[in-house]
């Protein structure tokens, strides 16, 4: 695994999303592994809880928009 920019890992074509507990203190946010897109395109698996999660929030404006929202899936 390669840190490219946090809080990503990458490596073979994968990339892993993971949130260090420190900036998540009310609720860990679980590692997540798959890829994503310059216009907010997302596909991800979360093995803690065997889900498959993919998307897209169509824009460029707000790149952390996708992230964010994958964080209150796995949340729900």
């Amino acid at each position: 695994r390669n840190k490219i920019f946090f809080p990503f890992q990458y490596g073979i074509g994968i990339q892993k999303f993971y949130m260090p507990r420190y900036l998540s203190p009310q609720k860990a946010v679980p590692d997540m592994i798959g890829h994503c897109g310059s216009t907010g395109s997302v596909a991800f698996y979360v093995p803690e809880s065997d889900i498959y999660i993919t998307g897209t929030t169509n824009q460029q404006a707000n790149p952390s928009a996708a992230f964010q929202t994958l964080i209150r899936i796995v949340h729900s």
